[in-house]
Parts: C-alpha cells; structure tokens; sequence
C-alpha cells in the first residue's frame, strides 16, 4: 500500500440492516427490498422473545406474500423491458420461494428450529441476491417498466397466474 492511499475502513456487517450499496433505484423495489428486512428482524425479535406461535406464523404468511408480489414486480419489470438474464433470475427466485415455502410447511408441523434459522436466512439471501444479480438488472428497467401497486395485489395476480 502507498504511503498517499487512504486506509479502508470497513463498516460491520448489521444483520437486518437496509444499507445503501442495496438500493436499486426503483421506489417500489427499493421498498419491498427494506420490508423484506423488516421483516426478518421481526421474526428474529420475536423469536428472541419467545413470542406466542400467532406472531411468528404471521411474519412467516407475511414473508410467503411478499415472496410471491415481490419476485412478480420484478419479473414483470424484467419482461417488459427484454432483460436478457429474466429466465436464470427467475430460477433464483423460484429456488427461493421453494425454501420459504418449505420452511412454512415444516413450522406449520411445529417445528419450531426452523423459525429460527429464516430470520438469518432470509437477511443473507437477500443481501447476496441483491448485489449480485438486482443489481445488474437496474439499468434496465425504469419507473414506466415496474408495477407499483400495493405489493398484496402482485401477490394475489401471481398466485393466479402460477
């Protein structure tokens, strides 16, 4: 290292934490993005606290909904504007929504362990998958591309359209 190059200085990894390199540009992205965070830390928090079975199955049913409208905003963006990779992201999307899906039906079985590694396991998910393939489709896509109604809407028209 030269004597005039300046020091890195790395911040410590927060678990949970929306920070800005997440960011993709889009509002209502950027927005499902911080709540998927949010909701992982609930479930941690909850977690921690040994809250009773109704919240954790409700931050897992919330998780589920926003898997589903999520990954359809974007693949609906990603098809309207000809994005060359739309067919691997959504591999990566369904793979996802698999795990999510079957860390559901394993709680709904009351077992509890797996509620707690999906705080974790959502926050390192996100964070590789964000800054790793989001973000290589941000250029493509612009605010006339991504549909931004309530995400509960995308949910329900992705259901139907599965």
């Amino acid at each position: 290292m030269s004597q005039h190059e300046p020091l890195k200085v790395y911040k410590p990894l927060i678990p949970f934490e929306f920070t800005p390199d997440l960011l993709i540009g889009d509002p209502a992205i950027d927005a499902d993005h911080l709540a998927f965070f949010e909701l992982a830390k609930l479930l941690n928090e909850s977690l921690a606290v040994d809250s009773d079975d109704l919240v954790i199955s409700s931050a897992i049913e919330m998780l589920k909904e926003y898997v589903d409208g999520h990954f359809w905003r974007e693949e609906k963006a990603m098809k309207k504007v000809g994005y060359p990779n739309l067919q691997r992201h959504k591999v990566l999307h369904d793979k996802f929504r698999t795990k999510i899906l079957d860390a559901s039906a394993t709680y709904a079985k009351s077992n509890m362990s797996i509620a707690n590694e999906l705080p974790n396991m959502v926050d390192s998910w996100l964070r590789v998958h964000i800054v790793y393939e989001d973000t290589q489709y941000r250029h493509w896509i612009s605010k006339n591309c991504v549909d931004h109604r309530p995400l509960i809407m995308l949910a329900i028209e992705a259901e139907f359209s599965r």
